[in-house]
């Protein structure tokens, strides 16, 4: 499904693809670096290289600039795992993030998922309050091997 919105400055176009081409990836690592602040391309490719099924839900700006994106996995039969995902810093605040995440939802429900699973920095409060307006409840709370606080957070779908 193609779904266009107006972002207060671009038509944003959100779609959902199940491969994940090189120019995508590339696409993804170069909104990571403006993203994170600690971002390290090697362990995103060999995560890739490594998780089943990945799918990615893209938000494109003037039909070839990513702006944002939410990428995950089948983590069982019927979970999927949203693994990754961000919105460029200038497309923050105009609905991008929900926007993505009503398409990733769309999309599980549509293709037999009964679940999501996401892990989200104890710190990440923006992120945590998003997924419990989205319908997510916190089912854990752990400590990563940096050791950073994580809170993990399941909807049903």
């Amino acid at each position: 499904m193609n779904l266009v919105f107006w972002a207060g400055m671009d038509y944003i176009t959100i779609d959902t693809t199940e491969r994940i081409t090189p120019e995508i990836e590339r696409a993804i690592l170069n909104l990571c670096n403006c993203v994170f602040t600690q971002f390290d391309p090697a362990y995103l490719k060999s995560r890739l290289t490594n998780v089943i099924d990945p799918v990615v839900t893209q938000a494109v700006a003037d039909k070839n600039r990513l702006v944002g994106f939410k990428l995950g996995y089948r983590s069982t039969s019927t979970q999927f795992y949203s693994w990754l995902g961000g919105v460029h810093p200038d497309y923050r605040r105009r609905g991008v993030a929900q926007q993505l995440m009503d398409e990733q939802h769309s999309w599980c429900s549509a293709n037999g998922y009964m679940a999501i699973e996401t892990r989200t920095w104890a710190t990440n409060t923006p992120m945590i309050i998003l997924n419990l307006r989205a319908g997510f409840v916190i089912v854990g709370y752990e400590t990563n091997l940096a050791g950073t606080a994580v809170v993990i957070q399941r909807k049903t779908l």
